[in-house]
């Protein structure tokens, strides 16, 4: 497997630019319907469990995602990756109200959430040699994304899902290095990995928002302390530059940290961005962290699609040669997952997210289609049936090329499904719940009577007008 340190660094440019001179995305495929938006998300989320995940290799690992099904060249993908399907699937769950994935997304969870002592979770034994603190805290985003969806574990002897986030909190604070930089997180965990003489944006950026939800979800102050703390040494260490440009990493020498400008990438910029919506909606509108979110949302056209681009702009580490395949999408999947939660928890981002969240659901309606593969293999021809698969480049509105190691590939169906999804946060401006809302797992540990919230009714119209009318008022 590839390291996940290489794949951290991949610039993806992911929403598509509002410029073209043609009807609304929303009116015409219908994404002012919750309705049609959930069935449409549905068909994305079926096909990544039932032609992809339950098509790995037999004896792979619960919880971990391949590539593609293996006769198709599946490989497995790096561990944080598989934990961003696995968020983006419960907030299917959350948004919709379907629940048929309940029990696989607990036995993922706790699978991966194995740990030695059972006191540090998503630490496996298996992982060793890739394990860094983005990743486990990927993890963790995950168990607490299933927390404040009211998902209850599928077995009454488990911990509560917040206890999983909250032990990858405690984890990393307790690795936090004050000595280093004025205080930052290593990238890595242990010495032997790659990766530990460097700090990372994507570690930073991942334990800030982190600490925000947790904060939100539990109402402790001690996470706000944290998350402030991380905020501030990331603006220290200049992964946030004083005109919020963000970067990558940093080297840590003579125990202080260099800066290094040569990448940047949009999922660091998702989650800096989506704590600070977390944070603004926790403190009822705070003028500073307002701010920062704002000034941060400007920074989203850094990864935007250039009128005359004929494909996603790229790192100096995401080499034009495919070195590191997928490199671009592993970046777009957690990059939309944030943006389309922020609509919800700060409303005044709507009239700038909205229509962005809506051109990028149109393209991936525009180049995901039904697919029938079959493949040759000892002697026998396999068939594979897709009911959603989507091509890599989504810029172009090329169709999937079943050969391409990029295309067809589980990562581009979730982000498709991401894209789909993230507009019901904005039907009804439902934010992620807090402890003890609603009538699951967290407001009773001990209940197995609840479930996932169905946080939107079936018939509502997006939120400013809806997005056809704010999306048509930035074309003309």
């Amino acid at each position: 497997m590839l390291s996940i340190f290489l794949f951290a660094f991949c610039v993806s440019s992911f929403l598509l630019p509002v410029t073209a001179q043609v009807a609304s995305p929303a009116a015409t495929l219908g994404f002012d319907d919750a309705t049609n938006v959930m069935g449409l998300s549905r068909q994305f989320a079926e096909s990544i469990i039932n032609e992809y995940y339950k098509k790995n290799p037999l004896g792979s690992s619960t919880g971990l995602f391949y590539t593609k099904p293996e006769p198709l060249g599946g490989s497995e993908l790096p561990w944080n990756v598989s934990a961003n399907i696995w968020d983006t699937l419960i907030t299917y769950s959350n948004l919709t109200g379907d629940t048929q994935f309940s029990d696989l997304i607990s036995e993922a969870l706790f699978a991966q959430a194995d740990s030695p002592d059972d006191t540090s979770s998503f630490m496996p034994r298996n992982q060793t040699l890739y394990l860094d603190n983005p990743a486990q805290a990927q993890w963790g985003l995950a168990a607490l994304s299933a927390a404040e969806s009211n998902l209850v574990p599928s077995r009454r002897n488990q911990r509560p899902y917040f206890q999983l986030a909250d032990e990858v909190f405690s984890a990393q604070t307790e690795r936090w290095n004050s000595s280093l930089c004025n205080g930052i997180l290593r990238h890595s965990i242990f010495l032997f990995n790659e990766g530990y003489d460097q700090s990372s944006a994507l570690g930073m950026s991942s334990f800030f928002l982190l600490s925000a939800r947790l904060a939100r979800f539990s109402g402790n102050q001690t996470y706000i302390t944290w998350a402030e703390k991380a905020f501030a040494s990331a603006q220290k260490v200049g992964f946030i530059s004083d005109k919020y440009q963000v970067f990558d990493r940093a080297d840590i020498v003579d125990e202080k940290c260099v800066l290094d400008k040569s990448s940047s990438t949009s999922s660091n910029l998702g989650r800096w961005i989506e704590g600070t919506a977390v944070l603004y909606n926790q403190t009822n509108g705070n003028e500073t962290w307002r701010t920062h979110l704002t000034s941060l949302l400007n920074t989203t056209s850094q990864f935007l699609l250039t009128s005359n681009a004929s494909a996603p702009l790229i790192a100096s580490d995401c080499k034009a040669d495919n070195a590191l395949p997928d490199c671009g999408i592993h970046a777009r999947l957690p990059y939309i997952h944030s943006l389309s939660r922020i609509v919800a928890l700060a409303p005044f981002t709507a009239a700038k997210l909205n229509p962005m969240l809506a051109w990028t659901a149109d393209a991936a309606m525009s180049v995901c289609t039904m697919i029938s593969s079959s493949i040759q293999t000892n002697g026998q021809e396999l068939e594979f049936d897709f009911a959603k698969a989507c091509p890599n480049d989504w810029s172009s509105k090329n169709s999937v090329n079943t050969s391409d190691p990029l295309d067809l590939t589980v990562v581009t169906a979730a982000t498709a499904l991401e894209s789909l999804q993230g507009l019901l946060w904005a039907m009804e401006r439902q934010v992620p719940q807090k402890t003890g809302e609603g009538n699951g797992q967290n407001a009773n540990p001990d209940s197995k009577q609840g479930g996932a919230v169905h946080v939107l009714s079936t018939k509502l119209s997006i939120a400013v007008g809806g997005l056809a009318m704010v999306a048509m008022a930035l074309v003309l």
